[in-house]
Formats: structure tokens, C-alpha cells, sequence
């Protein structure tokens, strides 16, 4: 019988180290995940100021009633493009037309919200910008166009706008959100 317990001996360790093994292997996959939902919940989030920004140019561009005065001509407003106290407009456009660019262009570089001592702007989206296009083939749709750079790489779909194309490091990086606005 003594035999016996001596081959026991050291049997209850190894178990234990294997099951620290699992559980470490288990809570390191649970860290994994954890990560991934954080990186899907910022971008949810991004979409959804993203298109608050949209919906904000939609609402200052129906109340105007005069569209082309948005037009960016397929260029995206890049932050710093369109300054507050712009004097130039373009021709039978109202100067509001300028303040409501340089407000949507406030709200693209995040000024809403400041942090720190030298007051950077963090209230926006990563890398924001946004572009005003006249559907060609109707005079009256307009897009608003929002783009930003996620955090993981996903395949883009077939015929998104191309406002932000190659601003980004990676095209599967770039995020769009469109929306349509008619103006009779």
C-alpha cells in the first residue's frame, strides 16, 4: 500500500498547473473578445455622430433652400477649409451659406468638445470629413456625405461615395455614411 501512494505523489500539482493552463488560456480568449467589442462599440458610435453630422448639414441645406450653395464639387471640406468668418460666397448665394459650412466644419474637427490644458479638439470623428454632391442626373438631390477612419479593416461595399478616398491608410479603413437630400 505504500508503493502505491509514493506513485500518487506530485499528480495533484501537475493537475493544477494544467488547469491554471486552461484557465489562462480562457481568460486571455475572454480579453480578446473584449477588445474586439470595444473597437465595434467606438465605431458604432463613430456611425452614429457621423450621421448626426450628416443629418445637421440635411436640416441647414433644406432650410436655406438653396443647395448649390453647399456644393463642395466633389471635394471633401477638409477641417480648416472652411473657417469661421469666411467672407467669400459664391454668386446669388447668402453669406449664411458660409457660417453654416463653417459650422459643419467645426463639428467634422471635433471642436464640441476640448480636453486638456491647450484645449485639443477630441469631440469628433477619427480623421473626419464631409462632402455636399449634386446627383447629376437630378438637379434637385443633393448627398451629404460623412467619412472617417474605423478601427479594424473591413471589405468597402460596391458604389459608396468616394468622399475620403485615399485619406486614409487603408481604403478598407475608410467609413461613409450618405444621405440624400431633394430640394424643389
Amino acid at each position: 500500500m505504500i508503493g502505491h501512494q509514493e506513485s500518487q505523489r506530485g499528480t495533484t500539482l501537475i493537475e493544477a498547473l494544467i488547469a491554471f493552463i486552461v484557465l489562462g488560456i480562457g481568460l486571455l480568449g475572454m480579453l480578446a473578445l473584449q477588445i474586439k467589442a470595444q473597437n465595434t462599440d467606438f465605431d458604432s458610435f463613430q456611425r452614429s455622430q457621423a450621421l448626426v453630422m450628416a443629418e445637421d448639414m440635411v436640416n441647414r441645406m433644406a432650410a436655406a433652400r438653396s443647395p448649390g450653395c453647399y456644393d463642395t464639387a466633389g471635394e471633401e471640406t477638409l477641417p480648416g477649409q472652411w473657417d469661421t468668418g469666411v467672407s467669400t460666397s459664391m454668386a446669388g448665394c447668402s453669406p449664411s451659406s458660409n457660417v453654416d459650412l463653417a459650422a459643419w466644419n467645426e463639428m467634422l474637427r471635433g471642436s464640441g468638445e476640448l480636453a486638456g490644458s491647450t484645449d485639443t479638439e477630441v469631440g469628433g470623428l477619427l480623421g473626419a470629413l464631409g462632402c455636399i454632391e449634386n446627383d447629376l442626373s437630378e438637379t434637385n438631390l443633393w448627398y451629404v456625405t460623412v467619412a472617417w477612419q474605423g478601427m479594424s479593416e473591413v471589405p468597402l461595399p460596391e458604389g459608396i461615395s468616394s468622399c475620403g478616398k485615399n485619406h486614409y491608410e487603408s481604403e478598407n479603413l475608410r467609413r461613409v455614411v450618405t444621405l440624400p437630400v431633394y430640394i424643389p
